[in-house]
């Protein structure tokens, strides 16, 4: 016989199906009365079987459908159902036509004997031939009944192998995936899981019970979700797509889990029903791959580092060295031109040149003092400085070097407090926070250079660890760049650290300014978000007038500059500066005897040490440094006035000793004025 299932529900449909078929049946399937109906009209059937509850068109509507055609209202309707098993719905279903009303679960035995009775009471018009009428109906029933026990004792038969082999398969795969070493896993066509194994449980930490119905949304991780729904939707679809790949999933508490997985569809009458998952734990291995990546990554950048580290320091070598012999160049340059222009008229044409090249002695002398900001070979001299005039001084710089795309706005408070710090440092601060702004607006945009007098109190100053109660001037720096997010925020104050592809980098700028910034005893506060921007707000401690006025030294008149035949002991090994130096002493009233290193000085020294007023040295002698000098001679006339002179400072320079002892010093290149002033302090005043 010919039978047509109709049940919405796939397990019992295909329980009913391996029932009949055991009984040497031929099943098909359909899901709602629609579907069944459109095969019915298609197909030739000997019997409909339907359960009543299905979506589209129940059990009722069908049989009320069957039982009106014309070709199909001589076929036997069976309803079997869980259902509507009240009296009245059994007597409205025979009503409808049906020649059963059976009651699920039933007996096989029990249900196959009604479907037996029933085929034996259609039995006669189904085996008859067309057109020829049974002449006797009792011999014919009869050979009917004998060969339809004769093929239902076989198909028993069959149907007992059947059962235990598929028993056995049963308890086999059932075996097999209760103690699987990796997580089996039923997905139905909505993406809902309908099944687990214990080892899914182990790994995700939900029970049975929890897995039952829970998405593959929530399973699978953010990194894996569009990857899996696009393989899953193409699979529903039949497309061809890699059955076996890597993917990240999220356990119960939200721990990552890295998973090896192995997909198959589910099939049924060639439908694709559902999809099977097999998933194998590889976190360990995985977290072992990527921690030995993020190592050989870790490795990678610190030679990166380094190699830069030394890069950095051999051009700052060279930058200092450069800066020590330019400096000596251009003492001599703006030293002599400085002369020159005394004893020029002021109407003399040479008089308007000579003042040219001492303008741009002066500008190179600036560069060199910023070349040597870059290489650190800069001693940091505290002075109390005016930063909105330090702002001013660098408006001009900061408009060629951002560029036109770039509008550079200032809001700088009137009234703005003074403080206590290095004018050239300071300076590097506010070019390093520029040009960082400027690198983050490479498409254009607004900078805004803001300074305010600020007064902390300990609940604004507590989240800040360099903050603390006072009162400061806040220079802030605000771009419309890109921004940053929390986790660089967290780092752009490490040594190396940038967010700049190679070469286009060092990752010291910020680390530079924090540390400039502490010698000052002051601190940075950053805000930042990713596509608005950043601030960064610097806060440098106030000084008030009362301590400018104690720190105030007295101002020597151009009349006291002249020396009265005081004797000077003159230590430099470049021969130019040397000699400008004697000259310009001997013009202005000092003796000098000059010595180009330490031993010829100490040899003059010891002839001449009773008469010397002033030893002034240069720092870096051919044979010992200008400290170490220094020391001879005190050791040997403690009440000798020195002076000590560089063009940069090196780890040669002791500026430990300088500042406990407290020598006095001049920065090449010096003019002439500047010399003679402090010349002239240190003879009287020291």
């Amino acid at each position: 016989m010919r039978i047509l299932v109709v049940d919405d529900h796939e397990e019992a449909c295909y329980m009913l199906a391996v029932l009949l078929q055991g009984y040497g049946h031929e099943v098909k399937s359909a899901t709602d009365g629609v579907d069944a109906l459109e095969r019915a009209l298609q197909e030739d059937f000997d019997m409909i079987i339907s359960d009543v509850l299905m979506p589209r068109m129940d059990g009722f509507q069908l049989c009320r459908e069957v039982k009106k055609n014309k070709k199909l209202k001589k076929l036997p309707f069976v309803f079997y159902t869980a259902t509507y098993i009240d009296p009245i719905s059994k007597k409205f279903a025979l009503n409808l036509g049906a020649e059963r009303f059976i009651v699920k679960p039933a007996e096989p035995d029990v249900f196959m004997e009604i479907i037996r009775k029933i085929i034996k009471s259609h039995a006669m018009g189904r085996l008859k031939a067309p057109n020829q009428p049974i002449e006797d109906e009792t011999v014919y029933l009869k050979e009917y009944n004998e060969r339809l026990i004769w093929k239902l004792e076989d198909k028993m038969l069959n149907l007992e192998s059947v059962n235990k082999e598929l028993k056995e398969s049963e308890e086999k795969y059932k075996d097999w995936i209760e103690n699987a070493n990796d997580a089996v896993i039923f997905f139905d066509k909505k993406g809902n899981i309908n099944f687990v194994n214990p080892k899914f449980c182990e790994i995700t930490g939900y029970s049975i019970e929890e897995a039952k119905g829970l998405h593959f949304y929530t399973l699978f991780h953010p990194d894996s979700l569009d990857i899996c729904s696009e393989y899953f939707r193409k699979r529903l679809a039949g497309e061809e797509v890699p059955r076996n790949y890597e993917m990240k999933i999220l356990s119960k508490t939200g721990k990552t889990v890295y998973i090896d997985n192995n997909v198959s569809t589910i099939e049924k009458d060639g439908n694709i029903t559902g999809i099977l998952t097999i998933m194998r734990d590889i976190t360990d291995r995985k977290l072992s791959e990527l921690a030995g990546k993020r190592a050989e990554e870790e490795k990678s950048k610190l030679q990166a580092q380094l190699a830069q580290a030394q890069k950095m320091e051999a051009v700052g070598t060279l930058t200092s060295g450069v800066a020590h012999d330019f400096n000596n160049l251009l003492t001599i340059i703006q030293g002599y031109t400085d002369l020159a222009i005394e004893m020029i008229d002021e109407k003399d044409p040479l008089y308007s040149d000579m003042q040219q090249i001492y303008i741009a002695a002066k500008s190179a002398a600036g560069l060199t003092r910023q070349l040597l900001l870059f290489s650190r070979k800069q001693q940091i001299e505290s002075e109390t400085l005016k930063i909105n005039r330090v702002i001013d001084v660098l408006f001009k710089m900061l408009n060629r070097i951002i560029g036109e795309d770039i509008i550079i706005k200032t809001k700088l408070a009137p009234d703005l407090w003074k403080v206590r710090g290095d004018e050239g440092c300071i300076e590097q601060v506010i070019m390093n926070l520029a040009v960082n702004a400027k690198d983050a607006m490479p498409e254009g945009g607004k900078l805004m250079i803001k300074t305010e007098n600020v007064i902390l109190d300990k609940e604004y100053s507590a989240p800040a660890p360099e903050a603390r109660p006072g009162k400061f001037i806040c220079l802030s720096v605000t771009d419309t760049g890109c921004g940053m997010d929390k986790e660089t925020l967290q780092h752009i104050f490490e040594p190396f650290f940038t967010t700049k592809r190679l070469g286009k980098g060092t990752g010291l700028g910020l680390s530079v300014v924090y540390g400039i910034l502490k010698q000052h005893k002051g601190w940075i506060d950053v805000t930042s978000e990713s596509e608005k921007g950043s601030t960064f707000a610097i806060y440098l401690p106030a000084v008030f007038k009362e301590f400018e006025e104690r720190t105030k030294e007295k101002i020597i008149s151009e009349q006291e500059l002249q020396g009265k035949g005081e004797l000077i002991l003159l230590v430099e090994d470049e021969q130019g500066v040397r000699e400008f130096a004697k000259t310009l002493f001997e013009r202005n009233g000092y003796y000098v005897l000059e010595a180009a290193n330490a031993k010829s000085a100490l040899s003059i020294f010891e002839k001449e040490k009773e008469n010397l007023h002033l030893a002034f040295i240069d720092m870096i002698l051919p044979d010992k440094s200008g400290v170490e000098l220094v020391e001879a001679l005190i050791l040997r006339k403690p009440d000798l006035r020195v002076l000590l002179s560089s063009g940069y400072a090196n780890e040669k320079v002791q500026w430990s000793i300088i500042r406990e002892r407290g020598y006095r010093f001049v920065q090449k290149p010096y003019g002439v004025s500047d010399l003679l002033r402090i010349v002239r302090k240190v003879i009287a005043f020291n």
